[in-house]
């Protein structure tokens, strides 16, 4: 039986149908040669076991899985259970496929969030002069959509926009997404307090907006390898 100790296993997205108990539907969002996390809406308890039937490099897959931990209204988080030598292979040169290439884009690619379409573009050009590919957003809602269809190394975000404190907090809900460096780039002051308790993860990447645009490939190049 492989672990599912995320510390332990890599995790790389994994955007496709799967099928819980040959009956129902769910969403993938990411895999490791421990387990999955998907998508669903249907209730599913903590140590429940279930079978999980996806696609791997074009090959049909069912695997004996139990349930880590649920999320209602979100989805779940998988361990499997008593992968033959076959399967392990399977799911190890998947996921290590997807790192490689997942390393080769995710560190150029990074996601701007703002509401004012001046600073975007000036951060965008000297992005982009450092040799980034540059994604944008305006609102919490068009983010979410962006990293379920793409690759992102850094999330820059003004935390003003509405909702943008909840930002950090829910990009750990998806496992896949951990590895995204956010950097707050403010528009204005915070307090000290406000930082610490609703942006702990940010720590050093809180930068205000008024800094040279050039400096901020400089910042992300130093967090994101």
């Amino acid at each position: 039986m492989i672990s599912a100790d995320k510390r332990r296993y890599p995790r790389v997205r994994y955007l496709q149908d799967v099928l819980i108990n040959r009956a129902v539907p769910a969403a993938g969002a990411s895999i490791s040669q421990g387990g999955m996390f998907l998508f669903t809406t249907a209730p599913f308890r903590s140590d429940h076991q279930v079978r999980v039937q996806f696609m791997l490099h074009e090959l049909s897959m069912e695997l004996a899985s139990t349930v880590r931990h649920y999320q209602p209204g979100i989805g779940m988080g998988l361990m499997f259970q008593d992968l033959s030598e076959e399967q392990e292979m399977l799911v190890k040169v998947y996921v290590d496929d997807a790192l490689q290439e997942q390393a080769q884009v995710r560190a150029k690619k990074v996601l701007l969030l703002d509401n004012n379409a001046l600073k975007r573009r000036l951060y965008r050009i000297a992005l982009e002069q450092s040799h980034y590919h540059v994604v944008e957003a305006t609102a919490i809602a068009q983010v979410f959509d962006l990293l379920k269809s793409d690759t992102i190394g850094a999330l820059v975000f003004d935390p003003h926009v509405p909702g943008g404190y909840t930002l950090v907090k829910r990009l750990r809900i998806n496992p896949s997404w951990n590895t995204i460096v956010p950097i707050v780039l403010s528009s204005r002051p915070v307090a000290e307090e406000t930082r610490r308790r609703e942006l702990p993860a940010v720590r050093h990447l809180f930068l205000q907006s008024g800094m040279p645009p050039t400096k901020l490939p400089r910042v992300i190049a130093k967090y994101v390898s």
